[in-house]
């Protein structure tokens, strides 16, 4: 994460797009698709499977669903913003807090259905006799986890608070431009 510090909000965006997003992308219903397998195998043995299911589509759902919002408004947003075309003039720098804000709190909203469905599965432990579906599923979903939390910190941690950095500067020059127009002007 130190290397991603030094990167640019364009390529940070990319970076999260190709690296995580496309990670969970192909990782969550591979995810959902163990679980139907492990229940099929493991689930008359280990009836927590069923409660788990549910708990697992709606993460995979939430989580699905804030990426295509990531993707459709929010990252190209933050490029339109920094090649000066704003697509909302009137966003200052409390605008953009604020969008960073929502965004951040659906981060934490997701970040506690993966808490409740880790807690639920004590931490996904492994019991002894499960199936292959089983053990691939709570393996695939610990490793998810940690990526996610990578995801999360990626963005938190580094790409917003460079846009805001980025949007700050911006509004300073604008108003710097002005008072020299109104000076040159007068």
């Amino acid at each position: 994460e130190k290397i991603l510090a030094g990167y640019d909000i364009p390529e940070l965006i990319g970076y999260i797009l190709f690296t995580h997003h496309a990670y969970l992308e192909n990782e969550l219903p591979r995810l959902e698709e163990l679980f139907g397998e492990a229940v099929l195998e493991d689930g008359a043995a280990h009836p927590e499977l069923l409660e788990l299911a549910p708990l697992f589509k709606d993460f995979k759902d939430s989580m699905l669903w804030h990426m295509k919002e990531e993707e459709k408004h929010l990252f190209p947003f933050f490029l339109l913003m920094l090649g000066g075309n704003s697509p909302s003039p009137a966003l200052d720098e409390e605008g953009i807090q604020n969008l960073i804000h929502l965004f951040e709190s659906e981060d934490e909203e997701i970040r506690l259905d993966l808490d409740r469905l880790r807690n639920r599965t004590r931490s996904y432990h492994i019991p002894e006799g499960v199936g292959r579906a089983y053990r691939d599923l709570f393996h695939g979903l610990g490793l998810m986890e940690f990526e996610l939390n990578r995801h999360v910190r990626v963005e938190n941690q580094i790409l917003f608070p460079k846009v805001l950095a980025a949007e700050i500067a911006m509004l300073k020059l604008e108003k710097d431009a002005s008072r020299t127009t109104a000076s040159a002007s007068t």
